[in-house]
């Protein structure tokens, strides 16, 4: 299992309607610290911002290092040589998905990892649009492909066997605020 977090940025999920950006952020924060409690491998996918370099959201950047960090130039981050060998040399054929927009680099992401063979998650509160329809759509679109919607609650209790010890008890810390914590 493999997490991908795609042009997650400032001034792109400052456009997000559909998950306002402080609730996409803290989700995608939660997300990232489940992932260094169980070493799951990440990987953040990063765009321009016009002329501008990328600039992840602050939350993130604790996660991102150059190793896990690639700018790709193609919207869909499997035409990105780079990005698609990053993922494929994890060799973990789960990749779950968080990121902006729903129907585009997620949409795009998704189809193209179930086409290569991988178990797709999109994590539905680390997924921002600026239109509930057209992410509507492309939630429909990925879950036809085969894609599965999930949350970060739910993604990270799948994990753990309980609570009580290690590393639930770590994970369930991690994931307060997501529960209004």
């Amino acid at each position: 299992m493999q997490i991908l977090f795609a042009d997650l940025q400032g001034p792109l999920v400052a456009g997000s309607k559909t998950q306002p950006p402080d609730r996409l952020e803290r989700a995608a924060a939660v997300l990232a610290e489940v992932g260094t409690i169980l070493s799951l491998p990440m990987l953040f996918s990063v765009v321009m911002e016009g002329t501008s370099p990328p600039h992840l959201l602050p939350a993130l950047k604790p996660y991102a290092r150059p190793a896990n960090t690639l700018l790709r130039i193609p919207v869909a981050p499997f035409h990105d040589r780079a990005t698609a060998a990053a993922i494929t040399r994890q060799r973990r054929p789960i990749l779950v998905i968080a990121g902006f927009a729903a129907e585009v680099v997620v949409l795009q992401t998704a189809l193209d990892a179930v086409a290569a063979g991988h178990e797709v998650y999109f994590v539905t509160d680390t997924i921002g649009s600026q239109f509930e329809r057209t992410e509507n759509a492309a939630f429909r679109e990925m879950e036809m492909a085969g894609a599965k919607p999930t949350s970060v609650l739910s993604f990270a209790t799948r994990l753990v066997p309980d609570f009580i010890g290690k590393p639930g008890k770590q994970v369930f810390a991690a994931l307060k605020p997501v529960l209004g914590q």
